[in-house]
């Protein structure tokens, strides 16, 4: 794994682990959040 996507790797769990310990209300608008950006993150890649 290259060093820039297993920084990527980390911080996105990380993250995920920060959703979880939210309360189910608010996990669902950062959950939302995150997969918007990591959606366009992948769409910037693809090009």
């Amino acid at each position: 794994m290259k060093l820039k996507h297993r920084i990527t790797y980390n911080l996105l769990i990380l993250l995920s682990n920060f959703v979880q310990s939210l309360k189910p209300i608010n996990q669902y608008y950062y959950a939302n959040k995150l997969g918007s950006i990591c959606y366009q993150l992948l769409k910037i890649r693809q090009k």
